[in-house]
C-alpha cells in the first residue's frame, strides 16, 4: 500500500516475493488477497497461491486454483502438481493426493523425489503402508534417493508409537489401515524391529534388517506398483504383539 502511495506499482516479481514472504510469517489470508488485488498475474504467481494454499491444507481452494492456471493458458507444471499434493497430503487427504499423482502422470508430468515424499509421508500418519511401500518400490526403481524419507518415516512411526491406542484403533478400522502385515513390512523397510523377525534374530542383523528385503518379504506384491499392489490379493493378517506397537 506504501509503494502504491508513493506512486510505485508492483510487478508479478514483486507480488510473488511479497506473497511468499506474507505466507511465511503465517499471513496466509493476507498473501491470497493480495493475488485478488494483483494486475497482471503470471505463472509465479499462479504457483505461489497454490504453494500457500498448501501451507494451509485449503485443498478445495487449491483445485480451484489450479483451474484458474489452466485457464489462464498457464501450463500446470510439477510445481504445481506437486503444491496441489502438498494441499491433500495436509489436508490429510491421502486418497485425493494419489488422484493428483495420477492426474499428473497422464498430464506427461513424472513426479519427483518431493512429490513421492510427501505422499508417503501422509501414507505412514494414515497407515497406509502397503500404498506407502508401493510408492517406495516406485522411488527405488528410479533410483530416487529414498534414505532422508527413511529418516522421517521413522520419525512419523516413533510419533505415532506414543499413541500406540490410535494405531491399534486404526488397524481394525475396516477400509482405513491395511492389515497389520504391512505395518510390520513397512517397519522392515525402515530398519525398525518387526514381528517379521524374532527379537534374537533382528539383533543378530548388522545392516538392521534392510538387506534383502524384496526378497524375502515383500510376496506377494514385491515389484509392483500401486494399481498392481491394490488389485492383488492382500496378505493374511499376522498377530502384531503389544511389544511392535510401542
Amino acid at each position: 500500500s506504501e509503494m502504491r502511495a508513493a506512486g510505485f506499482e508492483l510487478d508479478a516479481a514483486d507480488s510473488t516475493v511479497m506473497m511468499l514472504g506474507l505466507a511465511e510469517a503465517g499471513r496466509l489470508e493476507s498473501a491470497l488477497a493480495l493475488f485478488r488485488r494483483a494486475g497482471r498475474v503470471d505463472a509465479s504467481m499462479h504457483r505461489a497461491r497454490l504453494a500457500i494454499l498448501a501451507r494451509g491444507g485449503l485443498s478445495a481452494q487449491a483445485e480451484g486454483a489450479m483451474r484458474d492456471m489452466a485457464a489462464a493458458g498457464f501450463v500446470l507444471d510439477l510445481r504445481a502438481y506437486g503444491a496441489l499434493v502438498d494441499a491433500h497430503c495436509t489436508a490429510n487427504d491421502v486418497e485425493a493426493a494419489i488422484d493428483v499423482l495420477a492426474r499428473a502422470r497422464a498430464a506427461g508430468v513424472q513426479p519427483d523425489e518431493r512429490m513421492f515424499g510427501a505422499l508417503v509421508d501422509a501414507c505412514a500418519r494414515s497407515s497406509r503402508f502397503s500404498t506407502a511401500m508401493g510408492l517406495i518400490e516406485e522411488m527405488e526403481a528410479q533410483r530416487l534417493p529414498v534414505e532422508a524419507l527413511r529418516e522421517s518415516c521413522r520419525e512419523v512411526l516413533s510419533e505415532r508409537a506414543r499413541r500406540a491406542a490410535d494405531i491399534e484403533r486404526d488397524n481394525l478400522r475396516e477400509g482405513v489401515s491395511d492389515s497389520p502385515l504391512w505395518t510390520e513390512r513397512f517397519k522392515f523397510w525402515l530398519g525398525l524391529p518387526n514381528d517379521l523377525y524374532a527379537q534374537d534374530e533382528w539383533s543378530k542383523r548388522s545392516d538392521g534388517g534392510n538387506r534383502g528385503a524384496r526378497n524375502l518379504l515383500l510376496e506377494p506384491g514385491a515389484g509392483m506398483g500401486i494399481a498392481s499392489r491394490q488389485a492383488s490379493i492382500e496378505p493374511q493378517p499376522v498377530r502384531v504383539s503389544r511389544a511392535a506397537r510401542t
